[in-house]
């Protein structure tokens, strides 16, 4: 049997320009893998979205994210903010915050590699 990649939970808190939590709260997360599709221990991990409904506090866990790069976008009232994770390899809790590597179309930077963002 393969060994399987660690599971990162990642916290998402969400807050407008003006960082008043209510304007967020019971909004939609999407998260979607960017990273190419991969073996996992017996498992193929696969590049489907993921929808979280936010809750009355603008925040949500996602857990046992696979390392790798992820687009989140979260649908507000007037616009969908874009922006980019990078997951890392290990089995602790982190903060979305933490982890942003981009946000909007361009070019995001990978281990000091260039790749394209597409949105």
């Amino acid at each position: 049997m393969a060994a399987s990649a660690p599971a990162t939970h990642v916290l998402f808190n969400l807050t407008d320009f003006i960082e008043t939590t209510p304007q967020l709260s019971r909004k939609t997360l999407v998260v979607e893998p960017r990273s190419t599709v991969f073996g996992n221990g017996n498992n193929v991990i696969t590049s489907e979205k993921r929808f979280y409904n936010v809750g009355t506090n603008a925040s949500v866990t996602v857990s046992n994210m696979v390392y790798g790069l992820y687009l989140c976008s979260v649908w507000g009232t007037t616009r969908t903010s874009i922006f980019r994770i990078y997951v890392p390899d290990s089995t602790n809790l982190t903060n979305a915050a933490y982890i942003i590597v981009g946000s909007g179309p361009g070019l995001l930077q990978d281990n000091g590699r260039y790749i394209l963002a597409d949105p």
